[in-house]
């Protein structure tokens, strides 16, 4: 119940989150708190506390669901969101899920582990740029230039935002 009560409340707030702050800091807020309560689910004694921290958990987690969709779409140009979204949405979790499960058949080892998997993921938040599409709509145009001046792949949404090709 808790598990899907934190992911309704995150699927609720995650696209006015994700607005508001932008893709890579709701990102970034969503994983540094999802690895600690994480991990820390799988030492609580007490059910009271560890449906606390599952519900936070999957706040956070629906939270960065929802960010980084909408960033790996915004991303790519609509000739190409198709397959961004069949290839973001293949089951890679779910099978390492099974895998983890099988090898960790105690409850608070997968929690354990859930949570280094998580923290493997926090170096990547230093090296992805802000999403151009929510500069733009956040009047940082410049920022969003320097951004696209920086990449090789080809993006094709910045001439719809800006009236105009970089």
């Amino acid at each position: 119940m808790f598990f899907c009560a934190g992911l309704l409340i995150g699927s609720l707030m995650g696209g006015h989150i994700g607005d508001r702050l932008g893709r890579k800091r709701t990102i970034g807020i969503g994983a540094l708190l999802v690895v600690p309560c994480v991990t820390i689910s799988g030492f609580i004694p007490n059910f009271w506390a560890y449906t606390f921290f599952r519900l936070i958990t999957c706040t956070a987690l629906a939270t960065m669901w929802i960010s980084t969709s909408t960033y790996s779409l915004e991303y790519f140009g609509t000739s190409k969101r198709h397959l961004v979204a069949s290839v973001k949405d293949f089951p890679f979790r779910t099978f390492l899920m099974v895998l983890l499960v099988y090898l960790n058949r105690h409850w608070s080892n997968l929690h354990l582990w859930t949570g280094v998997l998580c923290l493997c993921g926090l170096p990547f938040y230093f090296f992805i740029p802000e999403s151009p599409r929510w500069m733009v709509l956040n009047g940082r145009k410049e920022e969003a230039k320097e951004v696209f001046h920086g990449e090789r792949s080809t993006i094709g949404y910045i001439e719809v935002s800006l009236g105009k090709s970089f």
